[in-house]
């Protein structure tokens, strides 16, 4: 076999040299001590390699141990696959899967939403848990399900699969980067979507109503328009084109950073039509307005609306209107919802919302189409051809009938 198993201790008795029996074992043969500390010599392609511990990284504390990792690694050797980096400790502690981990969230935390760093931060945390001293090269569909087994403790539906979600595109960076050959397979979650809540247009008429007058500017704007509340809180008056009655959405509000980029990985800037009845506002903002100031601000204070501040705002309108529903399920949602029902094609409705692609679309709002449904339905009949009657009884029915 290549490589050599060797010690840097000496015999606690009477210091001599600890000696190799080969495949038998290591001791000083003079007091029948053993070394708990061993490593494997090994060459191998003109380059010596000292390995110190396991690929969990836990030192070789017995010759039965080296032995062991010694055949092993004789064996990738033979089959070409040996990576010094799997084993020597200082190599593989970076390919850790918590060190890759806090890798990948440094690279990409500035390019997630300020609102969603935490979260993700959260489920790389809790997924890697298991991992502590596990090389990522090494972990395989098995390893994955039994990680699954232990989030469903804490963790359970949309939830659970936002994790996996989240740990799967990690993979998918550690295989872009060349680390893993292919990402390994993730156990499938069935999550059961929720209906989207919406209003009808009779129903937010009247909610719309109860929104002060102050504030209907941008609450009109995201009812008839449909945008994030985020993304028109972000409009500025140089996104505006009044020549072409148009609006350019390409910034977003996430907490309280303005991020120039909508949200979305492969967002990219889309424009609105202005809808009439929001045009001489807008006219008015423009005309009085530098290019840098806000469409929409607070009147209260001058400023862009805060979401603390819009969220206060609609939790009035719930009081007062009894609408237990979100702002943006009541803007955005009903907004989708509304055109899906008046037969708008599900293509345009995806191109008024921003959506990349179509699917996405399809899976929020398939549900508004039961409205529609429900009045084709009601263009089948069977009154004109049978009337449905109670049928009288028998001659016998009755007699029996009243027998009993």
């Amino acid at each position: 076999m290549k490589g050599h198993i060797r010690t840097m201790q000496k015999c606690p008795r009477c210091g001599g040299p600890f000696l190799e029996k080969p495949r038998v074992g290591m001791g000083c043969p003079k007091c029948k001590t053993t070394p708990n500390r061993l490593y494997l010599d090994i060459w191998h392609r003109s380059q010596r390699h000292r390995i110190f511990s396991n690929m969990q990284g836990q030192p070789i504390s017995s010759y039965d141990q080296a032995f062991f990792l010694q055949e092993k690694i004789n064996e990738e050797i033979r089959a070409h696959k040996f990576d010094p980096s799997h084993w020597v400790q200082g190599d593989a502690k970076k390919f850790y899967v918590p060190e890759m981990v806090d890798q990948y969230y440094e690279t990409y935390k500035m390019d997630w939403a300020p609102s969603n760093r935490k979260y993700l931060k959260t489920q790389l945390a809790r997924c890697a848990k298991d991992f502590e001293v596990t090389d990522i090269r090494e972990i395989s569909r098995l390893d994955l399900s039994n990680m699954t087994n232990e989030l469903k403790k804490i963790v359970t539906g949309k939830t659970l699969k936002n994790h996996l979600t989240t740990f799967r595109a990690f993979f998918g960076w550690a295989k872009e980067m060349g680390i893993i050959p292919e990402v390994p397979a993730f156990p499938k979650i069935e999550v059961t979507e929720k209906i989207i809540p919406w209003l009808n247009q009779e129903d937010q008429i009247k909610v719309f109503e109860a929104v002060p007058t102050p504030d209907r500017p941008l609450i009109s704007f995201l009812m008839l328009h449909g945008c994030r509340p985020g993304e028109a809180r972000a409009i500025r008056i140089k996104d505006v084109d009044l020549s072409h009655g148009m609006i350019t959405i390409s910034a977003t509000w996430s907490g309280t950073e303005l991020r120039e980029k909508r949200k979305g990985k492969n967002s990219q800037p889309m424009r609105v039509l202005i809808h009439d009845e929001l045009l001489p506002f807008v006219e008015e903002r423009v005309k009085s307005c530098t290019p840098g100031a806000f469409l929409f601000v607070n009147p209260r204070t001058g400023d862009p609306y805060s979401t603390a501040a819009l969220k206060k705002v609609w939790l009035k309108v719930k009081a007062k209107t009894g609408v237990d529903l979100r702002l943006y399920d009541a803007t955005r949602h009903s907004f989708a919802s509304q055109l899906v029902n008046a037969g708008v094609p599900i293509f345009s409705v995806s191109k008024y919302l921003g959506h990349s692609s179509i699917k996405m679309t399809e899976k929020f709002y398939g549900h508004a189409d039961l409205s529609k449904m429900r009045i084709d339905l009601g263009k089948l009949s069977l009154r004109k051809v049978i009337k449905l009657t109670v049928s009288e009884p028998s001659v016998g029915q009755k007699v029996a009938h009243e027998t009993n």
